[in-house]
């Protein structure tokens, strides 16, 4: 998983972290997790360009890069709840043993439950915006 700009910080790239956050945020004023736990909570997720990619793989020197072939994950419909339930279910799939290891089994059905409805509401900014 990486991103198409050079910027770290682009809304492309931070989007559906900062509405899992959100979602995080929204349970500790819920009292479903303290406050304590969330602020000790830290995600190490960094998403590389495919340039970062190229210049780590040269600087480190066991192998040299002759192609890097980039492929684009698409939703091919217009329905934001299955846009949703799809970056939902990728999100889930990377950060799901992170979030039980620090906070629980016990939240986790709910919280991406309600991550896929805020992630279908306001479906994917990257994907609506180049759609």
């Amino acid at each position: 998983m990486g991103r198409r700009t050079e910027e770290p910080s682009s809304v492309e790239s931070r989007y559906v972290w900062d509405l899992l956050a959100q979602e995080l945020s929204k349970m500790v004023s819920k009292g479903v997790i303290q406050k304590a736990k969330l602020d000790s909570f830290h995600l190490p997720y960094y998403s590389p360009s495919a340039k970062e990619l190229k210049d780590v793989i040269a600087a480190e020197g066991s192998f040299a890069l002759d192609q890097l072939q980039i492929t684009e994950i698409t939703v091919n419909t217009n329905d934001k709840k299955a846009k949703g339930r799809l970056v939902s279910k990728w999100i889930r799939a990377v950060v799901e043993s992170m979030l039980v290891n620090h906070f629980g089994e016990g939240i986790i059905d709910d919280l991406f439950e309600k991550f896929f409805k805020e992630c279908g509401r306001l479906s994917i900014k990257g994907e609506t915006e180049s759609s």
